[in-house]
């Protein structure tokens, strides 16, 4: 990540705030694969305010991953954080993707 909002990145900067505030609003950094900027392009995205959903979703999908290598994809991995409104829609969010198990 070579710039945030046409602000350059610096090696002794904290990146942590050149995100400040920027939650929920459209952010564009510019990137590139080598610190020397060749090649480099800008994308958009929009930062959010707490790391914590992706990070559910990232272990949610890790032990899908786990059950699905250990079984040799016989056995279908279904998070129910609840047995409420997101508890349904994570049941047939997952359910119906893995029918075949």
């Amino acid at each position: 990540m070579l710039a945030v909002n046409a602000r350059e990145i610096h090696a002794t900067d904290n990146i942590d705030a050149f995100f400040d505030g920027l939650a929920g609003k459209q952010t564009v950094l510019r990137v590139a694969k080598n610190a020397d900027g060749r090649d480099a392009r800008e994308v958009t995205v929009v930062p959010v305010d707490s790391e914590h959903g992706l990070r559910n979703l990232d272990w949610i999908e890790a032990n899908r991953r786990k059950v699905d290598a250990l079984s040799g994809g016989r056995v279908a991995y279904i998070y129910m954080p609840n047995t409420a409104g997101a508890g349904y829609t994570n049941f047939n969010r997952y359910f119906y993707a893995q029918l075949d198990k």
